[in-house]
């Protein structure tokens, strides 16, 4: 598992919804497994009050299986390249850790 970050309790009786999405996927190689980083927001919705807002967010970095083969990622907006920059940006630092 990658980054997880709490900004917010959720409440009995508050309804929540996760929303996710792939950010980066890189590749296998002879020395590496394919891998395929998915951020995940957890938003608390409080009807009665008309308010939702975000409790917590979840970084997973997957390995897949040798020879899987993984679409490349390409953004439509600049959130989304900000995100598969920090996505791409956490493989490469766990490959360097791995290495030393």
């Amino acid at each position: 598992m990658g980054d997880v970050s709490f900004r917010r309790a959720v409440d009995i009786g508050d309804m929540v919804r996760l929303r996710s999405r792939v950010t980066h996927t890189q590749s296998g190689s002879s020395s590496a497994a394919p891998v395929m980083v998915i951020d995940i927001t957890f938003n608390i919705i409080q009807p009665e009050r008309i308010v939702t807002h975000v409790s917590n967010a979840f970084t997973f970095v997957f390995a897949c299986p040798s020879g899987t083969k993984l679409k490349p990622v390409f953004p439509a907006t600049p959130d989304e390249a900000a995100a598969a920059v920090r996505g791409q940006n956490f493989v490469l630092s766990q490959l360097r850790v791995a290495a030393n």
